[in-house]
């Protein structure tokens, strides 16, 4: 110090003042409590043995104390001598501050990590917000988007007559030009609902939250060092939530607009509807089954048992459109099979609701799956009363008080709900 006499702090940090040393300080300042445990004041401390940290308010603490308030062992692994080892995985953490006046503590060195995993938290916290935002508008479009499209084909099929009615006077060229058009027209729409809701998938990726863009950051940092070690983030920080309900919205779009393009059946001439079932159904099936698979496979990783029920009875009714109600679906052994592991897995689907009650919903769900898989067809695919309070229940769970929770999955939830069947998960 620049009195000459030993500094009480430690390496890395500042060094007080010599108002501060413990031989040239006044009394009030060696008065003053350094270890709220044992109450040693600052003339009694060994500072060999325990040294001292001056915080940026003015108060000043022992480092145990200080390890004790910000829970340092959470952050780094430690020995029984309290040396720093390595650091731990980034966990959750709340921002600490003075214990005497609650001044934050980001310019104390020691305690980086700690606090920029605090920073971190809320950053997460805030984008949650965010998103949310965004998926009550999204949950919007997409309502407003399938009700266009039922309409778009109840209009096709009120214009057209049926193609099996022999009685039935054939359109002229100008209503066939029109259909058409109608359909390109809906195959657009159908485009554009799948676009917003791609584009909201894009804005909730990993890239875009806090944790995925400092994992980023770092993944940079190695490689213009050429370091070999790997960095990894703990699966739980991440948000898996928007991007699995945002998948299981696309998969809602595309299945409105395969099913209500399966409706034209009888009202376009057999050899038009072939053709483009072989250009829009056949390829929208494959592609909307591997989104499924994929769907289930990481909502099931990340506890999320809701789009894991919705990712199977997707898959469910992709497979019914498939075997039950393309044109010239047969009976055949392959078929038998394929329907009997797709019934097998909407047990599955019950299994888990009867386990997880905040799933009850998707229980009608589950039984119209069934039901297509067994020949049946229904019409209409909007969300019944019981869904729609549900999403209201989603889109209001990002607002409140701004006091956020952790469910046993990791789950945040802001505010915590009285009834914990209403937990995301």
């Amino acid at each position: 110090m620049e009195c000459g006499h030993q500094c009480p702090s430690i390496c890395g940090e500042v060094c007080p003042g010599k108002e501060r040393c413990q031989i040239c300080a006044s009394d009030d300042i060696l008065d003053m409590v350094l270890d709220l445990i044992e109450f040693t004041s600052y003339r009694e401390a060994d500072l060999d043995a325990e040294p001292v940290i001056f915080l940026s308010c003015g108060h000043f603490y022992s480092v145990g104390t200080l390890d004790g308030l910000m829970d340092l062992r959470n952050a780094y692994v430690i020995d029984e001598e309290g040396r720093i080892l390595e650091p731990k995985r980034f966990s959750r953490s709340e921002m600490k501050g003075c214990p005497t006046c609650r001044a934050p503590l980001r310019n104390i060195h020691r305690y980086n990590r700690v606090v920029k995993g605090a920073l971190l938290d809320e950053a997460t916290k805030r984008f949650m917000a965010y998103a949310g935002t965004l998926q009550t508008k999204v949950l919007e479009e997409v309502e407003e988007k399938e009700h266009k499209l039922e309409d778009l084909i109840n209009e096709l099929i009120q214009m057209i007559p049926a193609q099996n009615n022999a009685q039935s006077i054939p359109a002229p060229n100008n209503a066939l030009f029109s259909t058409k058009a109608r359909i390109q027209s809906y195959q657009q729409k159908g485009a554009e609902a799948c676009q917003q809701v791609v584009n909201f998938l894009n804005a909730v990726q990993l890239a875009e939250q806090p944790y995925g863009k400092v994992h980023s950051m770092v993944i940079d940092a190695r490689r213009r060092r050429n370091a070999a070690t790997k960095f990894e983030l703990d699966n739980t920080v991440i948000q898996h939530g928007f991007q699995l309900r945002g998948r299981s919205l696309l998969l809602r779009i595309m299945w409105a607009v395969l099913w209500n393009f399966k409706r034209l059946s009888d009202r376009i001439p057999l050899e038009e509807y072939l053709r483009e079932w072989k250009k829009l159904v056949v390829p929208g099936l494959k592609s909307a089954k591997d989104m499924s698979i994929e769907l289930m496979m990481d909502a099931e990783n990340a506890g999320y048992h809701k789009q894991q029920i919705e990712a199977m009875v997707w898959h469910a009714q992709f497979s019914a459109l498939e075997l039950c109600h393309s044109p010239g679906a047969t009976a055949d052994e392959d078929k038998e099979k394929r329907m009997a592991i797709e019934m097998n897995n909407l047990d599955r689907c019950l299994q888990i609701i009867d386990a997880q009650p905040s799933a009850a919903y998707l229980r009608d769900d589950v039984e119209k799956a069934r039901f297509l898989l067994n020949g049946g067809a229904f019409y209409s695919f909007v969300s019944n009363n019981e869904k729609a309070e549900v999403y209201a229940v989603m889109a209001r769970e990002f607002g409140g008080t701004g006091h956020w929770y952790y469910c046993q999955n990791g789950h945040p939830v802001c505010p915590i709900p009285l009834d914990p069947q209403v937990y995301r998960c």
